[in-house]
C-alpha cells in the first residue's frame, strides 16, 4: 500500500473543471463562515437569520454536529449522519447512479473473508465507484489508527472487488470521502488487475494499491473544513465532480 498527499486537488478529483456553480443545491451555499461561538446561537435566531428554509435546515444541522464534535459517542454519530445524508440527497444523486447505506462489501485473502461495511455507496448501476466514510468523533481519531486511513483502503478494496464480481475485471480507480465531523478528505484508489490474481493465493508481494489524499496531511483537522463558506463550496464541486464522473465513466 502506497500513501500520498497531495496539494492539488485535481489530481485527486477527475473533471473538477467542468462543475459549474449552478450545479450546487442553493441551500448548501451559505454566504459565510460559521463560527464556534455561532453554533451556539439560538433557535429562534436562526429563525432571523436571512436565509431560505432549506438553508436555516441545513445550518442547523451543522450547528448541532459541531457543538457536539468532541463527544465520543452518541449523540455526535446521528448529527454527523444527517449532515451527510442531507448534502447527498442533495445533489440529486439519480439514474443511473444510486446510493446505498450501509452496504455489506467483502473481500477474499486466499480463502480469508474480510468484510467492510462503509457508511456510503454511490454506484453507476452495480459499479461502485465511490464510497463515504465517517469517523464522526474528533476524540477517536489518532495519528497511531492512522487517522482511519487503513479502514479506507480495505473499504475500498471490497468495493473493488465486489466489482470484479460484476465483471469488471481491468484495472480500477475508485474514491472516497471521508467525513471527520466537518472535516472533508477525498482519496483516489487505484488497484492494478494483477493485485487481486496475487491476493487469490495470498499476501500480494509484487503489486501494491496507490492511495492518493487531498488536502495532502493526514490529520484530524487537516481536511477541508465544511463550517467556512470556501470549505463547502469546495466539498461541493468535489463531490459532484465525482457524480459525474461515476455517471460518464461506466457509461463509455
Amino acid at each position: 500500500m502506497k500513501f500520498a498527499g497531495s496539494e492539488d486537488q485535481n489530481n485527486v478529483i477527475p473533471g473538477l473543471g467542468d462543475v459549474h456553480d449552478t450545479e450546487i443545491p442553493a441551500k448548501l451555499l451559505l454566504s459565510f463562515s460559521i463560527s464556534g461561538r455561532d453554533f451556539g446561537i439560538s433557535v429562534n435566531k436562526i429563525k432571523d437569520l436571512d436565509l431560505s428554509n432549506d438553508a436555516k435546515s441545513f445550518f442547523f444541522q451543522m450547528s448541532k454536529m459541531v457543538q457536539n464534535e468532541d463527544v465520543v459517542s452518541g449523540t455526535a454519530e446521528t448529527k454527523t449522519d444527517t449532515v451527510v445524508m442531507t448534502i447527498l440527497n442533495s445533489l440529486a444523486i439519480e439514474w443511473p447512479l444510486n446510493l446505498s447505506q450501509h452496504p455489506l462489501l467483502s473481500f477474499k485473502i486466499h480463502e480469508r473473508k474480510i468484510k467492510a461495511d462503509p457508511e456510503f455507496t454511490i454506484a453507476s448501476l452495480d459499479i461502485i465507484n465511490v464510497i463515504i466514510v465517517e469517523d464522526k468523533h474528533l476524540k477517536n481519531i489518532t495519528v497511531d489508527n492512522g487517522c482511519g486511513e487503513p479502514q479506507i483502503a480495505a473499504e475500498l478494496l471490497a468495493a473493488a472487488y465486489e466489482n470484479r464480481q460484476r465483471n469488471v475485471m481491468g484495472d480500477q480507480v475508485l474514491f472516497a470521502v471521508r467525513f471527520i465531523c466537518s472535516y472533508v478528505t477525498f482519496y483516489r484508489f487505484e488497484v492494478s488487475n494483477n493485485y487481486f490474481r496475487e491476493l487469490a493465493i495470498g499476501l500480494p508481494a509484487n503489486e501494491y494499491i496507490t492511495m492518493t489524499r487531498w488536502p495532502g496531511q493526514n490529520t484530524k483537522t487537516s481536511g477541508i473544513d465544511l463550517k467556512t463558506a470556501n470549505g463547502r463550496h469546495q466539498v461541493l464541486r468535489c463531490l459532484i465532480a465525482l457524480c459525474n464522473y461515476a455517471k460518464n465513466h461506466n457509461a463509455e
